[in-house]
Formats: C-alpha cells, sequence, structure tokens
C-alpha cells in the first residue's frame, strides 16, 4: 500500500516504509529504523506512516523518549499505557505502568526477561485485535533498558501483524542502540536534493524560486528541511530572494530570529520550558511566578508562532513541547549559566513538592542545579531515583545514578547501594565498590555497613583469593552484635567461602553450625533456612546423603514456618537428591514433585530448574528423546537469562545421555578444544572405547590423574575417571579409583541438585574390576547395579547392567564362527545368524579362535612378518630403554617396601608407557618394527576390515556386535579379549 505522498523528495524512503507497513497488516512484523540528523525529516516520516495505518484501520501507538531524566522504560511506559486500554497488560509488565510496585527481588536477573516476555505478549494480543503500527521518536535519548526491551521485541516480531517504526539522530545513538541498528531494517535519510528543495519553498512560499537559487540554497543548508523550511519563512517575513537570503552562521541564529519575535514574557517562559521540556502548564506557572492562565496563554502564543506545540493537540501530557528540539537547544544555549542552574532547580523543587514526579525528574534537575542547590536535598533525590531504577529493573540507570553522587570520601551506606547496584548490573566494579565501603565502614566503626560490605563480596565470590574474604567476614562478625540476623549470614558465608578453599569438613561445619543456632536463637524461620542450608552444603561430600537428610528436612520446615515457597522447593530438591542417591524410589517422585513447585515459582530462573530437572527425571526414567528435547530447552533459557550453570549442566546431562543416544563419539568431539575440561584425558578415553579404538582409549586412561579431583561434592568425576580407566587394564591408578568407589557401592551417582543421574556406582565397580581381573568381583556388581536401577525404576541402567553382565557370563561359551563355501555361521548365546565371506570375517574367526592372544596385523594381513625400512628405535636407544625399566623395577620396590602408593603409581605409570613404547617398536619375537613399511598399512587396512565385519553381524546378530565391538581390540596387534574391557 502507498504511504502518504506528501513529503517532498522522499520517494525511496516512502517506498519502504509503504512495503513494511503492507507487510505489517498482512501479519508479516517487522521493525523499521529511520536515522539522520536532527531536521532531516525523520518524524515527518514517521507521521506519513501514521495517516496512512489510521486509514487501514491499524491502531497506531505513539511514544517518545525525552534526552534525560526520564524514569527508566519511559517509550515503554507510554506504548503499555496505551495498549493497556485494549487489552488486559501482563503481571511482569504492570510495573511499567506503577502498579506493580518495588520489584519483589531486584537482584533476580531473570526478572528482565520476564518483563521482556510479557511486553512480547501484550504485543501481540493486542495484534491479534488489529494491526498495531509502534512509534518510538528519538530514540538515541532511550535509556539501556529500552533498547535491550526493543531488541527482544524485535526477534519476535515476525509473525505478528506488528510495524515498530523507530527513528533516531545516527551520529549520537549509543552504542546499545548501534547493535539494534545492525539487526533490523533501516533507512537513514539525507539531505534533499536541489528539485526537491525546489518543491519545499515553492510549497512553503507560494512562488518557485529559480532553480540556481534553490540550488545554491540546497549546498548552504545540506538540503535539511528543517533549515530549509526555516530560511524560506524568513525569505517570506523578510521579503528576500532565496538566493540573497542571509544564512546565519548556526541554525541557532536562524531559530533565534523566530523567536525573537515573540514578546518578552513568552521568552521568558520559553526558558522555563526549556528547562523543565514540558507543556505542563501549573508546572511552568509555579516556577515562573505567575498565574496559571496565564502562561497558558502565553503557550498559546508560541504555539501560533509554531515554536510549541498546540497543548490541546498533544498526544500525552508529557509529550516534547517544542515543535523541533532545535529551538530548546537555542533557548538552553542563550540562558547564562547561573540563570540556568537557578531554573534547574526551581523546576527540581516544584516537582518534588507536586509529589506525582518521577523521582529520576526531579533529581535529573536537582543534580543540574548544583553548586548552587541544595546539595543534602540533591543526594536525596539521587538515591530515590537510583531506588526508582532498581525497581524498574533498570540497574544501569541505578549505578549512573548513585556514581553522581559518589565522591572520594563518601560513606559506606552510597558505597554499599552502589555496590548492590553494579552488581545487579554486572558491572565488575561492584567488588571495588564493596571493598571501599569495607574500608568506609571499618573507618568510622560501622559494623552493620561492614557486615552489608562483606556479604556483598561474599555474593560476588572470590577471585582464587579466598583468604582475604574470609579475613574481611571475620572482622565483620566481630563488629556485629551476638544474636543478630547479620551475624548469622556471615557465619554462614564463612562456611561456604571455607568449603570452596578445601577446608576440613568440621572446620566448614562448625561455623554454619553456630550460624544455625544464632538464626534460630533470633527466631526468623527465612533465615533458619537459609542457615541451614548452608550447614548442608558444608556437609556434603561424597557418602553423606543419609547425614543430610535430617538437614534437610529442617530447611523444609523453617521454610514452611516461613512461607518461603522459593526455600521449600530447594528443600525438595535436595530430599529428592539424598534419596536417589540412596536408591530410594520416593526421590523419582520427590523430583517431580520439584519440577511443579520450580514452575509454579513463576519467574524464568524456576522455569530453567523445572526444564533442566525434568531432563533428569526423563533420563531416569528412560524416555530418551524426551531427555534429549529437554536438555536443549533447558540449555537455550538458561543461556538467554544468564543463568552461569546453564552449559554445565547441559554437559552432565548429555553425557551419560550420549551412552543411550550413540552420539558420545559426537560429544567428545565437540568437546575436545575446551582447555578448561575437568579430567580431559578421561573424555578422550571414552571417546575412544565408544569408537572401538582401545589403543587409543588406554593411552588417554592412562593420563588421568584422580588427584584432580579431590574433594568433589559428588561422584561425577570419580564415576568419569572410573569409566576411562576400565581402558587402561590393571594399573595402580584403576585400582585407587576402584577402592576409592567401593566405599559407595549401593548409592548412586547424582550430579549435584538432581543436575544429571549417571546410574550406580556398582555399574562403574562392574567395569573396573574387568579390567582389573576379577570377574567374579564384576559379576557380584553387575549384579547388584541391575537390581539397583530396577528398584529405583531406572530401566535403561537395569538394561546396561544386564547386557554387562551377559557379556561377562558368557566368556566361557565364545562366539564361534564356521564356513560354508561363501557363507559364515555365527552362534552365539543360543542364537545362530549368517554374514556372507569377507576378510575381516576371517579376521575375526583367527582372533575368536585364539582369546586373549594378540596377533600382528601384518600376520593376519599376509600370514608373514614384514620387511624393509629403519627400525623405529635403534639398538642404544632400545638399550636405554631397558635401563629405565630396571631402575624403575627397583623404584616400585622400595617405594613398595615403603608403603608409599604414590611412588609406586607414578613409576609403575611411566613404566607402562615405556612398555608401551618398546611393544610399538619391537615385533614378533623381538625382531625391529620399521618406519614407513608395510605394518602401518597392515595396521589400517586389518582394523577397518574388522570393524566392518563387526558392523555386518551386528546388523544379524546386534547383541554380538555389541560384545565384538567392546571386546575386539585392533591397531599393530588385534586381539579377542573375551571380557568387556
Amino acid at each position: 500500500m502507498p504511504v502518504s505522498g506528501r513529503l517532498v523528495g522522499r520517494g525511496p524512503a516512502l517506498g519502504i516504509a509503504a512495503s513494511a507497513l503492507s507487510g505489517a497488516l498482512k501479519g508479516s512484523g517487522r521493525v523499521l529504523l529511520v536515522g539522520g540528523e536532527p531536521g532531516i525529516g525523520k518524524t515527518a516520516l514517521a507521521r506519513a506512516v501514521t495517516e496512512d495505518a489510521w486509514a487501514a484501520g491499524a491502531q497506531v501507538v505513539w511514544s517518545a523518549c525525552p534526552p534525560m531524566g526520564a524514569p527508566a522504560y519511559w517509550p515503554w511506559t507510554q506504548v503499555v499505557r496505551e495498549l493497556a486500554t485494549h487489552c488486559p497488560v501482563p503481571a511482569a509488565a504492570e510495573r511499567l505502568l506503577g502498579l506493580a510496585g518495588h520489584a519483589t527481588d531486584p537482584d533476580d536477573a531473570t526478572a528482565r526477561f520476564e518483563l521482556h516476555d510479557a511486553v512480547s505478549r501484550l504485543l501481540a494480543d493486542a495484534a491479534r485485535l488489529t494491526p498495531v503500527l509502534m512509534v518510538i521518536d528519538d530514540l538515541q535519548w532511550a535509556d539501556k533498558g529500552s533498547l535491550d526491551l526493543l531488541d527482544d521485541v524485535a526477534r519476535g516480531l515476525g509473525g505478528r501483524a506488528v510495524l515498530l517504526l523507530g527513528t533516531y539522530r545516527d551520529l549520537e545513538a549509543p552504542e546499545a542502540l548501534d547493535r539494534v541498528v545492525t539487526t533490523v531494517d533501516g533507512i537513514t535519510l539525507g539531505g534533499l536534493d536541489d528539485e526537491a528543495v525546489l518543491g519545499l519553498i515553492t510549497s512553503i512560499t507560494g512562488t518557485a524560486p529559480a532553480l540556481e537559487d534553490a540550488s545554491a540554497l540546497r549546498d548552504r543548508t545540506g538540503g535539511n528541511p528543517l533549515f530549509v523550511r526555516e530560511i524560506a519563512r524568513l525569505i517570506v517575513a523578510s521579503s528576500t530572494s532565496a538566493s540573497a537570503a542571509p544564512l546565519p552562521a548556526t541554525v541557532a541564529e536562524t531559530l533565534r530570529r523566530r523567536l525573537g519575535a515573540l514578546g518578552e514574557d513568552c521568552r521568558e517562559l520559553l526558558a522555563v520550558v526549556a528547562v523543565a521540556d514540558t507543556g505542563d502548564a501549573a508546572l511552568l506557572a509555579s516556577v515562573a511566578g505567575i498565574a496559571e492562565t496565564a502562561a497558558g496563554r502565553l503557550l498559546s502564543d508560541a504555539a501560533t508562532a509554531r515554536v510549541l506545540h498546540d497543548p490541546s493537540t498533544l498526544g500525552v501530557s508529557d509529550s516534547r513541547p517544542f515543535v523541533h528540539d532545535l529551538y530548546r537547544e537555542a533557548v538552553l544555549a542563550d540562558l547564562e549559566p547561573a540563570r540556568r542552574r537557578a531554573l534547574e532547580g526551581a523546576v527540581g523543587h516544584a516537582l518534588a513538592h507536586r509529589g506525582d514526579a518521577a523521582a529520576s525528574r526531579v533529581a535529573r534537575h536537582l543534580v543540574a542545579s548544583l553548586p548552587d542547590g541544595d546539595g543534602e536535598a540533591v543526594g536525596s533525590w539521587v538515591v530515590r531515583a537510583a531506588e526508582e531504577a532498581t525497581a524498574a529493573l533498570a540497574h544501569e540507570e541505578a549505578v549512573r545514578w548513585y556514581r553522581t553522587v559518589r565522591s572520594p570520601d563518601a560513606g559506606p551506606e552510597l558505597l554499599i547501594a552502589l555496590g548492590e547496584a553494579e552488581l545487579r548490573a554486572g558491572d565488575p566494579e561492584a567488588a571495588t565498590t564493596f571493598r571501599a565501603a569495607a574500608d568506609a565502614a571499618q573507618a568510622v566503626g560501622d559494623g552493620h555497613r561492614l557486615a552489608s560490605a562483606a556479604l556483598g563480596l561474599h555474593r560476588i565470590g572470590a577471585r582464587g583469593d579466598h583468604d582475604e574474604l574470609l579475613a574481611l567476614l571475620d572482622s565483620a562478625i566481630a563488629a556485629v552484635p551476638l544474636g543478630s540476623a547479620e551475624r548469622a549470614r556471615l557465619l554462614a558465608a564463612v562456611a561456604r567461602d571455607r568449603r570452596h578453599s578445601r577446608w576440613s569438613a568440621a572446620d566448614c561445619r562448625a561455623p554454619a553450625e553456630e550460624a544455625v543456632a544464632e538464626a534460630r536463637e533470633y527466631g526468623d524461620p527465612r533465615l533458619v533456612a537459609e542457615c541451614l542450608l548452608a550447614l548442608h552444603d558444608a556437609l556434603w561430600e561424597p557418602g553423606t546423603a543419609e547425614a543430610r537428610l535430617p538437614v534437610v528436612e529442617q530447611i523444609a520446615a523453617a521454610a514452611a514456618d516461613a512461607g518461603d515457597a522459593e526455600l521449600v522447593a530447594t528443600a525438595t530438591v535436595l530430599r529428592a537428591a539424598c534419596r536417589i542417591t540412596l536408591n530410594d524410589p520416593r526421590g523419582v517422585a520427590d523430583l517431580a514433585t520439584y519440577c511443579l513447585l520450580a514452575e509454579a515459582l513463576g519467574h524464568a530462573r524456576g522455569r530453567w530448574e523445572a526444564l533442566s530437572r525434568r531432563a533428569t527425571l526423563a533420563l531416569i526414567t528412560g524416555a530418551v528423546d524426551d531427555a534429549a528435547r529437554l536438555a536443549a530447552e533447558a540449555q537455550e533459557l538458561g543461556t538467554r537469562i544468564g543463568i552461569p550453570d546453564a552449559i554445565g549442566v547441559n554437559g552432565t546431562l548429555t553425557w551419560p545421555l550420549s551412552q543411550f543416544t550413540g552420539t558420545r563419539g559426537q560429544l567428545v568431539d565437540q568437546w575436545r578444544d575446551i582447555d578448561l575440561l575437568p579430567l580431559r584425558g578421561a573424555f578422550l578415553a571414552a571417546g575412544a572405547r565408544a569408537a572401538g579404538d582401545h589403543d587409543e582409549a588406554r593411552r588417554h586412561a592412562l593420563t588421568v590423574d584422580l588427584g584432580a579431583i579431590e574433594n568433589s561434592t559428588d561422584l561425577e568425576f570419580p564415576a568419569l575417571a572410573a569409566e576411562a580407566l576400565v581402558a587402561a587394564g590393571a594399573t595402580p591408578t584403576a585400582r585407587a579409583s576402584y577402592d576409592s568407589l567401593l566405599l559407595h557401592a549401593g548409592t548412586n551417582v547424582l550430579v549435584g541438585g538432581c543436575a544429571s543421574y549417571w546410574g550406580p556406582v556398582d555399574l562403574f565397580l562392574g567395569q573396573l574390576a574387568v579390567g582389573l581381573g576379577d570377574p567374579a568381583g564384576a559379576a557380584r556388581h553387575l549384579r547388584a547395579a541391575e537390581q539397583m536401577a530396577t528398584t529405583l525404576g531406572a530401566p535403561l541402567w537395569a538394561e546396561y547392567a544386564g547386557r554387562l553382565l551377559r557379556e561377562l557370563d558368557q566368556d566361557g561359551d565364545r562366539p564361534r564362527l564356521s564356513r560354508d563355501g561363501g557363507v559364515w555361521t555365527v552362534r552365539w548365546a543360543g542364537d545362530e545368524a549368517h554374514v556372507p565371506d569377507s576378510k575381516g570375517v576371517r579376521d575375526l574367526a583367527q582372533l575368536l579362535d585364539n582369546p586373549g592372544r594378540e596377533i600382528a596385523a601384518t600376520e593376519l594381513m599376509s600370514g608373514r612378518p614384514a620387511a624393509g625400512a629403519d627400525p623405529v628405535l635403534d639398538d642404544r636407544a632400545k638399550a636405554a630403554y631397558r635401563r629405565r625399566l630396571d631402575d624403575l623395577d627397583a623404584e616400585i620396590d622400595d617405594a613398595t617396601l615403603d608403603n608409599d602408593l604414590g611412588r609406586v603409581e607414578r613409576a609403575q605409570d611411566e613404566r607402562d608407557a615405556l612398555i608401551a613404547m618398546l611393544t610399538s617398536a619391537v615385533g614378533l619375537g623381538g625382531r625391529d618394527r620399521r618406519l614407513g613399511d608395510d605394518a602401518e598399512r597392515a595396521r589400517k587396512a586389518v582394523s577397518a576390515r574388522i570393524r566392518d565385519a563387526i558392523g555386518r553381524i551386528a546388523e544379524v546378530h546386534p547383541e554380538l556386535g555389541r560384545h565384538l565391538a567392546d571386546t575386539v581390540r585392533t591397531g599393530n596387534a588385534c586381539c579377542y579379549q573375551s571380557v568387556v574391557r
């Protein structure tokens, strides 16, 4: 549809706007941003679109951004206010109307997400009734929160009948607006050309000037429509020609001429209008000291002169009063600084006296009155403005306000408020500010604020230096009264920080228990629940689930007494974690209950908790597809709303899940280059096992260091290490892993607060026992794991344990292959199948007939040893290796006598690595293995054809295919290992 064609020289821009409006009316929503310098015609273009939107029956919502002092989200407040007259406003958006009060939890970073989501839903609801054109004028002055909201809303307009049209000064756009501009459609308006300037002058003066005069004026004005228009009006007023009209040195001079035509009283009032930036006659009269009727008459005079808008035609009372902001800038430029400061103070106090103005608006004027204004009043209103911004979740605005009045000698109260705002805004300066607050509090002996500063730093978390934070917490404890809520919270913080600093369990429990005692004495059930949580965390380590359960029940009782739904939900998931760890099936029901409670909390983090824990529930109960879908949805939501653990939780969910989806190798490839990945070698070993590359798996398994996972709060990483060490065989590290996990036999591997389930500990013990050469012990563990999983209601894990157990039992009845012409018959576990003849099947038959024996790939390839090329190791190198082996044998003997298991393990690992090197360099009968010879070609060819044969067998005998994939090792030497390793 065509957009109104009354604009001169804007054909291409009008065409783009027409297309955008037409698409929106048909349900294809979009954002169109119009940029350019002041006076270039951005707002005029928006008005043209507005006219045609009205004509098409669309709902038009217009808002504008003032240059400063407006409350956070002001343009969106205007939008929601207008839309609220047509459809219900979601609860989270009510804060924009001042209906929701202060945010109940300003630290909750997800509240912004909920606000954004609510506004998007409100737009969608409105668009379902009738197409919507939403105009936001002067976006360059929008606060960051409004721009972030614009960015989010823009992403969801695709299927909605909404056109969001914004205007902005491109050279004044802040960084946040620049980011939005790069992601949406845009028009940048430039100056008019000669023909357009001629047409504009003609429309104003009624007479067409010579084209050369229009061209000269175009050159001198840059084609800015406002400048051209103002000069054309000057031409009419002074009866000069277009070419002879003097152009002022600045645009302000042109505007001053028009302003000079007004009476002195009117100009005096315009100074107040410019400072107050409003057309509110009552307020202006109060500041100017004149009657409201007199103020109204003067405002009408200015409107008649087209300096101000006609108040009767303003859409809302807070609309910008000047026809163009350049008038305001010109008026302000002519004010003496002292006069400007006096007016700013008068406006601020008048607004404060009225009692209905936003604190930010009052504070902006009072700050501008300094240094002449009342410093104490300024500070008070700035704090109120910051609190107002915090309630609106505009934390960056709160930081800006607090920093406005921060001075080198600022007191601890202001510094703590600033630190809290910085913390909510994610500003890294928060730690520095809290330290400054602590210093200021200590300097004046203010224990209360010292405690607040210390707790602020605790919430941030020490960056590697817990000692400094613990010392500050201790100082704060000494400065607050016994039995106070602050002291209890400080003691709880000490317990947590000691836990992170790897203090002993007793040293962590002591302050937590003291915190609980003082909280009980204080009598606040919510405080009791918080301190009990610290005690729970101090107790949390493998093997403590039974001891933690009574603490969890106390948390639940205190939370219920406090009526705190979030703490009740937390107690429920902690109870589920303890019970599932102990293989109590009631824990699975607890987890399902927690998911409902978390969802009912009504905030985005609760939705993330519910999604991620539902994924764990699906993993336990065997709903593989649901678990994968829920895990992905949880990561997407958690990343979007800034949950620090979102990626980690997804990782710990997808790792055990990959065992049943066949995606473990892909997962390892994705994580391979993550430098900070704990137990990197264990992941790589497990990936190699999944791919059937047992040599590679063993190589990585030998790098696993159990010392890197000491003091784990759960068994996630010990289980991962065990999974990798299965490939290592009977090494001291594998034995240490087995002995460590044996302490937890009969329990489950549960990660954190039900973030993931990895199966029974006995499942890992059984696999380790196989590698350690203890088939009887392996069978015992695997039977226990199968029974545990069945009792818990974890069918996938029961099936997995049962399969490993059957493979172990069938070792005595190993697979048999017999050939009849071109067909091989495969027999195992009472089942029979047939596969066509191939070299790979012949290789398998030879390996199955020689269980446990390593057969060189060259022998399988040709039946004869290889020759040619240089040896991998010369005689001198082999002699050096053998001398080192003798030294290591002596070292192992000495360390064994000294009962130094650490020395034994290190020496044994080095010995195993050297033997592996010699094995790879020496062939059958001690003959040198040679570089670049047939051996490498044989390794590749034989490995490939054996894997192909196993795949063919798996198609007709799936269980045997899995067995062979786990038990046949390929490489330079190939072997059927008979049992899973």
